[in-house]
């Protein structure tokens, strides 16, 4: 089993866990995390992973969580899973402008990383890809957002992450 966390030095945690997932299937893979779980429990879980749960969590829970996924079970946090339930029964992943549901993985990444202030050759570097596909991901995320400009993207990617991050 791996232990993964979101937020890693000098890649993507997400990257990471569809990598075990691709190169090794038969390792199990649980994200434990500081960020907001509504939102990246379905990331993590989409990306393959078995399991999530918040370093908030207390010592046992987290335990709970490990015996869990090795048990063969997917852990879920019960917040999260409510909340996956209440916006899908209102239709809200696209219809209501959940982000997280129109874009990519990739896309995401980039989206986060223009509202934290980074260039695109920081981008670049970050996520081991040239500045143009950097640009065609910054094309594509205006598009799927029906944004006009770069200012715009990123007026809106600083306030997603200002709302992801629970500021």
């Amino acid at each position: 089993m791996a232990i993964v966390d979101l937020s890693l030095k000098t890649s993507d945690g997400l990257e990471l866990v569809k990598d075990i997932r691709r190169k090794h299937p038969e390792v199990l893979t649980l994200v434990l995390s500081m960020h907001n779980e509504s939102l990246h429990a379905v990331r993590a879980i989409r990306a393959g992973a078995n399991g999530y749960i918040s370093k908030q969590e207390p010592a046992t829970e987290v335990m709970h969580a490990v015996r869990r996924v090795l048990g063969g079970e997917i852990y879920w946090p019960e917040k999260a899973a409510a909340e996956t339930v209440n916006r899908m029964a209102s239709n809200g992943f696209v219809q209501h402008g959940e982000i997280s549901g129109r874009l990519s993985e990739r896309e995401l990444q980039v989206f986060e990383l223009i509202g934290i202030g980074s260039t695109p050759a920081q981008i670049a570097a970050i996520m081991d890809v040239q500045v143009s596909t950097v640009d065609t991901y910054r094309s594509r995320i205006k598009e799927k957002l029906n944004l006009k400009g770069a200012t715009e993207l990123r007026h809106e990617a600083i306030r997603w992450n200002v709302a992801k991050n629970g500021r």
